[in-house]
């Protein structure tokens, strides 16, 4: 187990970009990088009935091949418009994750390549079994922000008091607060509590409430880390798929912010401010939505995206222009593109 905590003044690169506008969506929402099938798939929340939620074009060329998954409450449609794509590096299929039906929906890549197929769920998971929404169990649904495991060996999910946009809402389960994670089967049977907080940063917050730390969770484009950073804390922790601790750093990973070199929280209580994190190789890549006020740096002009090691070591600061609302990592040429608005930016990263 690592810990980093010292700040420094790391290296900062500001990367030129290409800009490319997505005519046909509404308002893109997330995207994915599938480069073994030469796809960049993205998710529309145009929350328009009838209307495709997911589009998917070249990678290489940025030409549109097909839309699918239409919105809606039939058989074969979502009611979640602004799905969350997920894929992990080596896998045949994505999955998209429909909060409003509360399961994922398993899309075969070949499909999605072949300009003339159709692209069929292939599997209901979590709810495979059920084809309306969901009744509310005390006003909550069960997965908060799920991830699919590699191989389809069960579902991730961050506990609700600790999600990112939750207001302290119930937790589902009996659970010990300590735990940042949830365990289920594919078929959404919970099984137990995973990735267990530092001990120093229990110690630290054991006069105030756990959910202060609410951030996101993600997994490493491999699959085989998970990554969970904080909202409003500055830490960023990475695990393994067991839950059992890898590394972790808390405090500024830069010295030319405003905080001491190992300070959770600053006194407006924001630290990363974003759910944008991506573990692409050996790196973790994540953005600090927190204002850059620096000479030189107009404010309100660029985010800073940090850049961290398998050991969260802090390597470099790279300045974005603009907020993006997500982004992904090419792992072959380590270009990163981001969605800012209609607008799909491609920056190669040093």
């Amino acid at each position: 187990m690592f810990l980093n905590s010292k700040a420094q003044s790391i290296q900062t690169i500001t990367p030129t970009f290409k800009g490319v506008q997505f005519s046909q969506l509404k308002n893109p929402a997330s995207l994915r990088v599938v480069h073994s099938y030469n796809l960049l798939i993205v998710s529309d929340a145009n929350n328009s009935m009838n209307e495709p939620a997911i589009y998917a074009y070249t990678l290489d060329s940025l030409k549109l091949i097909k839309s699918f998954l239409p919105l809606g409450n039939d058989t074969g449609q979502t009611l979640t418009s602004g799905l969350s794509i997920q894929y992990i590096n080596g896998e045949s299929s994505i999955h998209l994750f429909d909060y409003n039906m509360q399961r994922f929906y398993e899309c075969s890549l070949d499909s999605i390549a072949d300009p003339f197929a159709n692209v069929p769920i292939q599997q209901y998971k979590g709810r495979s079994d059920i084809y309306t929404r969901p009744n509310n169990t005390n006003g909550y649904y069960l997965y908060t922000s799920p991830i699919m495991l590699p191989n389809k060996l069960g579902i991730a999910d961050i506990y609700s008091n600790l999600h990112a946009a939750s207001n302290s809402r119930k937790i589902n389960h009996e659970d010990d607060p300590n735990y940042i994670m949830k365990l289920f089967t594919i078929d959404g049977l919970w099984q137990s509590s995973i990735a267990h907080l530092p001990a120093e940063i229990i110690n630290e917050m054991r006069d105030q409430k756990i959910d202060q730390l609410r951030g996101a969770i993600s997994i490493s484009n491999d699959g085989s880390s998970f990554i969970f950073h904080s909202y409003y804390a500055n830490l960023i922790i990475r695990y393994d798929l067991k839950g059992q601790l890898i590394a972790w750093y808390k405090g500024s990973p830069d010295a030319r912010n405003l905080l001491s070199n190992n300070q959770l929280f600053n006194k407006e209580r924001k630290g990363y401010l974003t759910r944008n994190s991506v573990m692409s190789g050996s790196y973790v890549y994540i953005i600090n939505a927190n204002p850059i006020s620096e000479d030189g740096v107009t404010p309100g002009e660029f985010c800073s995206l940090y850049v961290f090691n398998k050991n969260m070591h802090p390597m470099k600061r790279i300045l974005l222009k603009g907020m993006p609302n997500c982004f992904d990592i090419n792992d072959i040429d380590n270009r990163m593109y981001s969605l800012h608005g209609k607008e799909l930016r491609i920056s190669s990263l040093p």
